[in-house]
């Protein structure tokens, strides 16, 4: 008797071992095929990464082309500009608005009207032609770099600052306190540097950018309108599946016991993969 139960127990052991083996080996599988899976997703991840700086990129320069229309610097003198600006501490978004507020204080002045006009008046800074147009942002911006350097009393050239450039002016000081040679030899630096595009190369980036505006637009819309379409169907099937769970529940004389059921389900199911293992031994 003593033989035969020690023989049972060597041959359960056996099967013990050969069933862990195989566990073993599937194991092997899973991991390998985890692993191939995470390079997969590391390649998508680094294609995604490389997508979005691409488009971070293109918004960028479609952003300084537009940019450059609304304050009447070309797209060239802009970027060289704001390399100016950065170096003086003055971040693009600062340097376009207070740009853009000198673009305004000028046309108030052709027509004799604004806040600016006592400055432009006291310091001589013309704003137009002898033919009456307006003069280009950037001589005028060159002129007040000029009258900023002049000037040895910092309230005053915070108060020129201000009520041409706005809220932003106390940082346009240091792009403007070298005066007007300085403030292009700054630009000219960023020629230099590479870091000016042509109008033309950014045209094109901006129309490529606009082309994947109006895409995404039309996928989103699209998308919107196939939910909407589906959305009868979508509450169809989430009310069936509701009905059925309540059914279940009231089968199963409630929500405790057919959680038992559930854990039952979930026991026989390992019972079957542990078998499985077993066989593949």
């Amino acid at each position: 008797m003593a033989s035969a139960t020690a023989k049972y127990i060597i041959r359960l052991e056996d099967k013990t071992k050969r069933a862990f083996k195989a566990i073993g080996r599937s194991l092997k599988k899973v991991t390998k095929a985890i692993f191939s899976m995470k390079t997969g997703l590391i390649s998508a991840a680094g294609i995604a990464g490389l997508g979005f700086l691409i488009k971070r990129s293109m918004d960028a320069t479609d952003e300084m082309a537009k940019m450059s229309r609304a304050v009447g610097v070309s797209v060239e003198e802009l970027q060289a500009l704001r390399h100016a600006a950065a170096l003086g501490g003055l971040a693009s978004t600062q340097l376009d608005k207070a740009v853009q507020k000198l673009a305004i204080n000028m046309a108030d002045m052709s027509r004799g009207v604004g806040l600016a006009k006592d400055v432009f008046e006291k310091h001589n800074i013309s704003v137009t032609k002898t033919d009456g147009s307006l003069r280009s942002v950037m001589d005028v911006m060159s002129d007040v770099a000029d009258v900023t350097a002049g000037m040895t009393n910092a309230t005053e050239k915070a108060d020129l600052a201000y009520k041409l450039f706005g809220a932003r002016g106390a940082k346009m000081i240091n792009m403007l306190g070298g005066g007007s040679v300085a403030m292009h030899a700054a630009m000219k630096e960023a020629e230099k540097l590479g870091l000016v595009m042509s109008a033309e190369t950014a045209a094109g980036v901006e129309k490529a950018n606009d082309a994947m505006t109006r895409l995404g637009a039309f996928l989103t819309s699209s998308f919107r309108q196939s939910i909407a379409y589906v959305a009868p169907l979508i509450e169809t099937i989430t009310n069936s599946l509701r009905e059925w769970f309540e059914m279940k529940v009231t089968e199963s004389g409630g929500v405790g016991k057919l959680a038992l059921e559930m854990a039952h389900s979930f026991v026989v199911a390992g019972e079957t993969i542990l078998l499985t293992f077993q066989q593949m031994a």
